[in-house]
């Protein structure tokens, strides 16, 4: 039964919290770590790239969260692909569902080596994670757009998965580029067949496939490290003579700590000598706001 003690439900709690169920996580050897949680009817709001939830890393009980507090800070959880509505009864979640119980879907866990999202990633089949959220500016694909080009690190390349199943959907052609071809290659299971992948063997070759594919893309999408960003900017100028507004977005990774803007440890600096806040204003920008 859906409200047993061993089978709970995704419930939003009366203290705007959201208890969702934890279905399953990645393998250790993955390229990336997905945490897939069971959230309740509505709380995956659309578009969800780009968007974030801040889990909190402590069991997730009335009391505990009203009094322990000798726990890791929350740690952001980024949409990694698209919500799916839990319909009918499906053998590998460790939850039975029905119509209209829910949706799930994909989180992004953390760095291997950051305890919170250790603690999140040891969480059993069965279990509640408390959320906030979501939180960030949702991205969405331009209505006009029909070729994607996505450069990122495999660790980072879930983020793009709304997106590349929008353009997908529309009849579009995604391209992503990646380093090194070791990591793509355990990529590869986990795209869309559909998407062209290519590896980066080394900067010369990164830079061969920039050069090649930038020309004709509509959009661009890149999860990269913070500088790699302006080099990315004058590559695209040598190529397209400049950077459109609104023709590529980048994943700026940041200090998401508490997903309001409050705490200000999410700060970004602009080229105007101005700050923005990641957590509402990202953490996903347009590349021409970032760079000079």
């Amino acid at each position: 039964m859906l409200n047993t003690p061993a089978s709970p439900s995704p419930t939003l709690n009366p203290d705007g919290t959201i208890s969702a169920v934890v279905l399953s996580v990645s393998p250790p050897d993955a390229p990336f770590r997905l945490l897939r949680l069971w959230l309740p009817p509505g709380a995956a709001e659309s578009p969800v790239c780009g968007r974030f939830w801040m889990a909190r890393c402590a069991e997730d009980t009335l009391s505990a969260r009203a009094q322990d507090w000798s726990i890791y800070l929350r740690r952001p959880l980024l949409a990694a692909g698209v919500p799916e509505t839990m319909a009918r009864p499906q053998e590998a979640d460790p939850v039975p569902n029905e119509a209209g119980a829910g949706e799930r879907i994909d989180l992004l866990l953390g760095p291997a080596a950051d305890p919170g999202a250790d603690w999140l990633a040891a969480r059993p089949p069965g279990s509640t994670v408390n959320l906030l959220g979501p939180f960030g500016r949702p991205f969405a694909l331009p209505p006009n757009s029909r070729t994607l080009l996505v450069l990122t690190l495999p660790a980072y390349a879930p983020l793009w998965l709304p997106a590349v199943h929008d353009m997908l959907d529309r009849g579009g052609r995604v391209t992503l580029v990646t380093p090194p071809p070791a990591a793509a290659e355990s990529l590869r299971a986990r795209l869309p067949l559909a998407v062209e992948l290519r590896a980066a063997r080394d900067a010369a070759d990164w830079s061969q496939h920039l050069a090649e594919t930038v020309r004709w893309a509509d959009h661009l999408c890149a999860s990269l490290p913070a500088s790699h960003y302006q080099p990315l900017a004058d590559d695209v100028r040598r190529t397209r003579f400049r950077v459109d507004p609104g023709f590529a977005h980048i994943y700026l990774e940041a200090n998401l700590a508490c997903g309001f803007g409050a705490c200000l440890a999410c700060a970004v600096p602009l080229p105007d000598g101005g700050m923005t806040r990641a957590c509402l204003h990202g953490p996903i920008f347009p590349l021409e706001r970032v760079t000079v």
